[in-house]
């Protein structure tokens, strides 16, 4: 049973990767097609900086939230990091965090076996109120309505 969940749970993360990579690939072909200014030597460096973000999201996003900790990983700027992922995503590395907390959220409220106390502290939460909080805000559902609205075709991929 533990190893159908944790093959389970790879293959979602594996999924979630590639969906991140593959979205934000087609995210800059359109901006690039609308914005000229997007074609200079330096968009090199600025997708570089994103594809590394989102790579230290990926790994750490389950214990660190702060944004302060990817800047200090990249070595960059809260102001270049922040005009980096607006330009090349749309959204602020802030925005990116939440955006990847409630995907991973949702996929672990699928799993039935796990409970909500448990997601929460998965994903970093050390009381379960902030973590249905959070993902009421964002989602208009507490963890509970979702679950029980929810089947696996909602799975984000």
């Amino acid at each position: 049973m533990f190893s159908e969940l944790q093959t389970t749970k790879n293959y979602i993360n594996e999924r979630i990767i590639r969906t991140l990579i593959s979205t934000i690939l087609l995210h800059m072909q359109k901006r690039e097609k609308h914005d000229k200014s997007l074609i200079y030597t330096g968009h090199t460096l600025s997708k570089n900086i994103v594809i590394q973000f989102l790579k230290l999201l990926n790994e750490y996003h389950r214990q660190e939230l702060s944004v302060q900790f990817y800047i200090d990983r990249l070595a960059t700027t809260e102001s270049i990091l922040k005009n980096t992922c607006k330009k090349i995503l749309g959204f602020s590395p802030k925005e990116i965090i939440q955006q990847k907390l409630i995907s991973e959220a949702k996929n672990m409220l699928l799993n039935k076996t796990l409970t909500i106390k448990e997601i929460a502290y998965g994903l970093g939460y050390s009381d379960t109120s902030n973590f249905n909080k959070f993902f009421l805000k964002r989602t208009g559902k507490t963890p509970r309505q979702f679950r029980l609205h929810s089947n696996t075709k909602d799975i984000i991929i």
